[in-house]
């Protein structure tokens, strides 16, 4: 999946943008590009058993809502569990380890603000 803005177009904190609503979702995209986003924010593509959405939020918000909770430690825990590269968020990149994980808390414990 490729996400792109309308030219001009300036998106602001929690927007968001259905790309499937309906039906039942089953696998994942074989990759996702998304325009960079404002500092310490990112535009995250969420799916979902029914639909799919992309949201610009904090990065430490892991289920596309802007509020941190468990729920977003739970998600980022099945990122990491993964392997995928989206929770890799220390030095040194390219290996996930401890050291990720304690940069999501510290993402997670300053909050989601805009």
């Amino acid at each position: 999946i490729e996400v792109n803005l309308d030219g001009g177009y300036i998106p602001v904190f929690l927007d968001t943008w259905d790309i499937i609503d309906g039906g039942t979702i089953a696998g994942d995209f074989g990759s996702i590009s998304v325009p960079a986003a404002p500092a310490l924010q990112i535009y995250r593509v969420i799916v979902e058993n029914d639909r799919v959405f992309v949201v610009l939020t904090c990065l430490a918000d892991f289920d596309g809502t802007g509020i941190l909770n468990l729920q977003d430690i739970f998600k980022y825990l099945e990122v990491f569990n993964s392997g995928s590269p989206n929770a890799d968020l220390a030095a040194p990149f390219g290996t996930l380890n401890l050291q990720d994980i304690f940069a999501y808390l510290t993402l997670f414990n300053n909050g989601c603000n805009p």
